[in-house]
């Protein structure tokens, strides 16, 4: 099979006036976002928190270019951006053109993981619905899809999209090393976390590598996983079944998440911070990277998340950088208090990491029946 050389297609989209790339990172597009990684600078290439962002800044590089930008998304990420293509850039209201690149994750006609059948299935008619012009890849007319497409966004003013499916790119290696080389290992830190949990804390993990390791923990420890609640899809909003779990259960609520998903929606944190809920514990690990879908960096290590968090109202509020400091966290974990803790981790190399096994409506009712037996 035939494949889309990730530079030649970088090349051929510089030489159609494509210069500026912002978006959330994919696994599907890791490739072409390697290059870009290699390729562009900092100001003409911008990683943001969430796809509808990256729709907003695509509007103001036109704004003040007049040239289009490309943003890049994985197409769950759709659901995110539907707000400013509805009703900032579409031909009713501003009419601005941009070029999408997306990431086919659940394409019916490819296993994939269930979080991704729903988005992959509907993708299409969600275009359509969106009135938004697209092409499927097809790797030996790549060029005149690309430039097809250029063509109709600029004579139009309206977002088109070209459609990536998996291994649709060559494998491409970075130069510049995204690599942290100064903190503990991501596995070990989730490890330690859940090593100081008892048989009665209820424990939700985010999306990708957290939640592997997880389950890897219980396979490990051959323990029973009805205590553990996995949100392998939904990106960011861990922090928002965290707080509904913990106002209306007794038991003591372990929240593991990551720094990607922390950022995609941030305003949860402060919504959390308003309620001072003893009996919530946030952890963020934060390796300064989107990790499980290529390494491409998030801003989690250029800020202060201590005194940011601080601001917002957690009552404590502790970071760590160490295996020896993360010897606290047993004793912390104590606190009768709204509790924030972050644990800065290296970027870690993750082989043979388990996918869950069971029907998420399994996992899923478990913990439910486990939360409720706990509060009798």
């Amino acid at each position: 099979m035939k494949k889309i050389c990730a530079l030649k297609f970088f090349n051929f989209l510089k030489k159609n006036g494509i210069e500026f790339f912002c978006g959330v990172p994919d696994s599907v597009l890791k490739s072409i976002l390697k290059v870009i990684q290699n390729k562009v600078s900092e100001d003409n290439h911008v990683i943001v928190s969430n796809e509808g962002n990256s729709i907003g800044l695509a509007c103001g590089y036109y704004l003040a270019t007049k040239k289009l930008a490309m943003v890049y998304l994985q197409n769950s990420g759709l659901g995110n951006a539907i707000n400013p293509l509805t009703s900032l850039v579409n031909e009713e209201t501003y009419s601005i053109p941009m070029l999408m690149l997306i990431g086919w994750r659940g394409d019916p006609y490819r296993d994939d993981e269930p979080q991704h059948s729903k988005p992959g299935k509907i993708m299409l008619k969600q275009l359509k619905l969106l009135d938004i012009k697209y092409l499927v890849a097809d790797p030996i007319n790549i060029n005149k899809q690309i430039v097809d497409l250029i063509k109709y966004s600029k004579k139009e003013k309206k977002p088109v999209s070209l459609i990536i499916k998996r291994n649709d790119f060559d494998d491409y290696e970075l130069t510049k090393n995204n690599e942290n080389k100064k903190y503990t290992k991501r596995s070990e830190a989730v490890n330690t976390i859940l090593n100081y949990t008892s048989p009665n804390d209820a424990v939700i993990s985010t999306t990708g590598y957290i939640s592997r390791q997880t389950l890897k923990y219980i396979h490990d420890k051959k323990i029973s996983d009805k205590r553990f609640f996995f949100n392998v899809g939904a990106m960011g909003h861990l922090s928002s079944i965290a707080l509904g779990i913990a106002l209306k259960s007794n038991k003591r609520i372990i929240c593991i998440d990551g720094d990607g998903s922390f950022f995609m929606h941030m305003g949860n944190i402060l919504t959390i911070s308003n309620y001072n809920l003893s009996n919530l514990k946030y952890f963020l690990i934060n390796n300064g990277a989107h990790e499980s879908v290529g390494g491409q960096k998030t801003l989690g290590l250029k800020i202060n998340l201590e005194k940011i968090v601080k601001s917002f109202g957690f009552q404590y509020v502790r970071s760590y950088d160490s295996l020896i400091q993360m010897k606290n966290i047993k004793k912390d974990l104590q606190k009768k208090q709204s509790c924030f803790f972050e644990i800065k981790t290296d970027i870690e190399k993750s082989l043979n990491l388990p996918r869950p096994k069971k029907k998420l409506k399994i996992y899923g009712n478990n913990f439910s029946n486990f939360l409720r037996k706990c509060n009798v």
